[in-house]
C-alpha cells in the first residue's frame, strides 16, 4: 500500500492537525469519513470561499489595490481569464490569484463585463483599483475601444500597465564592452 494518498488527503491532515472539527470528521469508521471527491470537491470550494473572504477583506482595510488579468487555454482548449490581485497589507506587498473564470467571449465588452463580473462576486470594491495590467493583445489594450480604455471610463483613477510576458526562448547576453 502507498503511504502517498494525494494532495487532497495529505492537504486535510494538515488542516486536521490544526482543527480539531476537521479532525473529528476525518478520524472515523471508512464508510463516513467525507473523502468521496463530490465531498472533496465541495470541502475545496468552502476553503476557497475562505480564503476568497479573506483577500477581499485585506483589500479593503488596503484602502486600494491593482488587478492583472490575463487570458489562457485550460487543458481542453477553452478559454479562460487568470485573475491575480496586488495590494499592501500589513506593511506586506500581497500578490494574490483570484480565480479563473471561463471567457464567454473574447472582445473588449465581454471581457470588461466578466473582469467587473468577477471582482464583485469576489467582493472586491472595483472603485478601489488604482491599477490595471493586461497583455499587449489588441482586444487588452486596444486605445479606443479595448478592455484598458473601458475599465479607465469606469475607474479613472486606476492606471493601465502593459503585462509582457518573458519567452523562455529569449536569451539575454551581457553587453560587450569595447
Amino acid at each position: 500500500m502507498s503511504i502517498n494518498q494525494g494532495n487532497f488527503l495529505a492537504m486535510l491532515k494538515l488542516v486536521a492537525d490544526r482543527d480539531t472539527i476537521v479532525a473529528k470528521k476525518i478520524n472515523v469508521p471508512r464508510i463516513a469519513r467525507y473523502t468521496h471527491h463530490t465531498i472533496e470537491n465541495e470541502l475545496i470550494g468552502i476553503m476557497a470561499e475562505h480564503i476568497q473572504k479573506d483577500i477581499a477583506r485585506e483589500i479593503s482595510e488596503a484602502g486600494c489595490f491593482a488587478i492583472m488579468v490575463d487570458e489562457t487555454k485550460d487543458c481542453s482548449k477553452r478559454e479562460q481569464l487568470s485573475f491575480v490581485t496586488r495590494y499592501v497589507h500589513g506593511g506586506a506587498i500581497k500578490e494574490e490569484f483570484i480565480g479563473f473564470e471561463k471567457a464567454e467571449g473574447l472582445n473588449a465588452d465581454s471581457l470588461t463585463l466578466k473582469i467587473r463580473e468577477k471582482l464583485c462576486n469576489s467582493a472586491i470594491d472595483i472603485q478601489k483599483c488604482v491599477g490595471h495590467c493586461y497583455d499587449g493583445t489588441s482586444v487588452m489594450k486596444g486605445s479606443a475601444a479595448g478592455v484598458q480604455p473601458k475599465i479607465c471610463a469606469f475607474v479613472p483613477q486606476a492606471i493601465y500597465t502593459h503585462h509582457r510576458q518573458r519567452s523562455s526562448a529569449a536569451v539575454v547576453r551581457p553587453m560587450q564592452s569595447e
